[in-house]
């Protein structure tokens, strides 16, 4: 089988995946949605379907994908400037939400401990010196102000790691087994397309987090269709969400903060 084939069974089971994760969703009642592009995208697109009175406009977009250049960095600057940007927001917690896949569990714990790096980064901004003790107070305040859990759609290939494992005894990441991820390592289901180097050694891996381009495939809109036929939706009413907001949102996240 070739990986941008599978069954009708794998399909319903990857659906009723993301039926589990869009009740999660709905019972945490997040502030910020993160878009983990380009995996989480096409898992976005179809909780929106599953659930249609989410809120779209909740979404962040982070180029956060391994084959971008230096992506744990990368995941690092997005939460340092979310954080930033948000802090001020009011007095209420703000909780942050992302639906991500997984099948090692590796991406996961990156952009976790990315999240808990941009804690100790803003902690430090804020606390004006360094200043150890400190700085740990103010980066559990910032913990308590963007609660952040990961819902993982998992895959069953191959045994997850001991960081991955250990973050879902924390209660950081509620996994919810399917058979397959049926829109895992497709092109066809993902619509940036993000630059990468001219050089004439470049293979295929080291991606810039700026999108180039976007591109809707006909595949891609026939599944969101199936996907719409699943969960009673008008088919004629799904869209791909974030286009307007992908690359600008990439670009910003993922710059060198901004700490005056």
């Amino acid at each position: 089988m070739k990986n941008t084939d599978y069954t009708r069974g794998e399909f319903e089971d990857f659906m009723g995946g993301i039926k589990r994760a869009s009740d999660i969703v709905r019972a945490v009642n997040p502030s910020i949605y993160i878009v983990s592009l380009n995996g989480g995208q096409p898992l976005f697109d179809v909780l929106t379907i599953a659930d249609r009175d989410f809120d779209a406009s909740l979404a962040v977009y982070f180029p956060i994908s391994s084959k971008i250049m230096d992506s744990a960095k990368i995941a690092e600057k997005c939460f340092t400037n979310l954080l930033l940007e948000r802090q001020h927001q009011g007095s209420e917690p703000q909780r942050i939400v992302s639906l991500d896949e997984v099948v090692s569990g590796g991406s996961v714990s990156r952009i976790l401990n990315a999240y808990d790096t941009a804690l100790r980064i803003v902690g430090k901004y804020n606390v004006g010196r360094y200043d150890r003790e400190a700085i740990s107070v103010e980066a559990r305040h910032l913990a308590e102000q963007f609660p952040f859990n990961i819902i993982g759609i998992k895959e069953p290939r191959v045994r997850t790691k001991r960081k991955y494992r250990e973050e879902v005894k924390k209660g950081r990441v509620d996994e919810i087994p399917v058979q397959r991820i049926v829109t895992m390592d497709d092109p066809d289901m993902h619509i940036p397309v993000f630059d990468h180097p001219t050089s004439k050694g470049w293979n295929g891996q080291g991606y810039f987090p700026n999108v180039g381009d976007l591109r809707i495939t006909p595949k891609y809109m026939a599944f969101l269709k199936d996907a719409a036929r699943f969960f009673g939706v008008d088919p004629s009413n799904v869209s791909p969400q974030g286009i307007a907001i992908m690359s600008e949102h990439s670009k910003k996240y993922s710059a060198k903060p901004n700490f005056t």
